[in-house]
């Protein structure tokens, strides 16, 4: 994917990682509205329906484990925003350190769900979409060789300006 400095043979580690990072700036940024909306518009519609009477139990614990399930999801979804503004501001500013941040929570988030997929996989027949994690674990894996990429090349650039000296005069 990425050789020689260049991304798909066409554009440079940079703009390849600049373009992933915008796309999944939007991304990120689209699923934690999401998940709000989602959360006021359940919360909403069970005050709206149980408005005159109380509601039952059943209801109640529905409502609790849709407003957790939507709490954890907007909380990762919030980290992964936080990341991706690292990256995008890292390779705007050419900041070395961003993108490390990044590629290391890239590296970590890849271990976490290999590790979880070792549990799928011992009960595979029970998940029919395993094919489509698994490529989409692929795909982030390369994403990452891509931003380990970058991280170099600017790694090498400070390197290099830091022997460069100043003329005195």
């Amino acid at each position: 994917m990425c050789y020689k400095g260049k991304c798909l043979h066409c554009i440079e580690v940079e703009t390849g990682s600049l373009i992933w990072a915008i796309f999944n700036v939007i991304l990120t940024g689209l699923a934690c509205l999401i998940c709000i909306g989602v959360f006021i518009y359940i919360n909403v519609m069970v005050k709206d329906v149980h408005f005159e009477e109380s509601m039952d139990g059943y209801t109640v614990l529905a409502v609790g484990v849709s407003n957790l399930i939507l709490m954890v999801v907007l909380a990762f979804s919030a980290i992964e925003f936080m990341f991706t503004m690292f990256l995008l501001v890292g390779v705007i500013k050419k900041h070395v350190g961003y993108v490390k941040a990044y590629f290391v929570y890239g590296v970590v988030k890849i271990i976490i769900g290999s590790l979880s997929l070792i549990g799928v996989f011992i009960n595979i027949s029970d998940y029919p979409a395993l094919f489509a994690i698994v490529l989409f674990y692929v795909f982030h894996c390369l994403v990452l060789l891509m931003v380990r990429n970058t991280y170099l090349k600017f790694d090498e650039g400070s390197i290099i300006q830091q022997y460069m000296h100043k003329p005195l005069v």
